[in-house]
């Protein structure tokens, strides 16, 4: 339990880093899209949360569990109706959101109510950075994306023989 809480306290603490990098965040704040608040049996609302500098197009997703459809409901509730989308033919409005919107994934820790939606979108939306400790980094290289569990897409990990 103690180890948890250090893990969660250190999430944190990188995405508050993360946001801050942006000269003027600080004198602007910031705006929570809850993607997903739950974990367990509830796939369509499991721990996500779109973190972007107030007014900006762009930010991360704090942990991933649910994406699709967070992003779908979001957008139902007309959280991205100010949101200018590139033009993208090939695309659906939900599409061109995940893949214009999220621009980084930070994840707190490997469970699968945390990952299981950037799992579900990596195929069509790869190469995006994913910042985690490195124990995090570990277990999503050696254990989810693995080409047993899931297709490995990035450009380090276990490849495909």
């Amino acid at each position: 339990m103690r180890s948890m809480l250090r893990q969660i306290v250190l999430f944190f603490s990188l995405a508050i880093l993360v946001m801050f990098s942006a000269a003027n965040a600080l004198a602007r704040g910031f705006e929570i899209t809850v993607l997903g608040a739950h974990g367990g049996l509830e796939d369509g609302n499991l721990s996500a949360y779109l973190l972007r500098e107030q007014g900006a197009d762009v930010g991360v997703l704090l942990d991933a569990g649910t994406v699709m459809n967070g992003i779908m409901k979001a957008d139902e509730a007309h959280d991205f109706d100010r949101i200018a989308l590139p033009y993208d033919p090939a695309s659906s409005r939900v599409g061109a959101l995940i893949h214009h919107v999220i621009q980084s994934y930070l994840l707190s820790h490997a469970h699968l109510d945390h990952v299981a939606g950037l799992m579900a979108i990596s195929p069509d939306d790869p190469g995006k950075p994913i910042y985690a400790l490195p124990s995090v980094l570990s277990v999503m290289q050696d254990h989810l994306f693995n080409h047993r569990v899931w297709p490995n897409l990035a450009d380090r990990g276990v490849k495909q023989h």
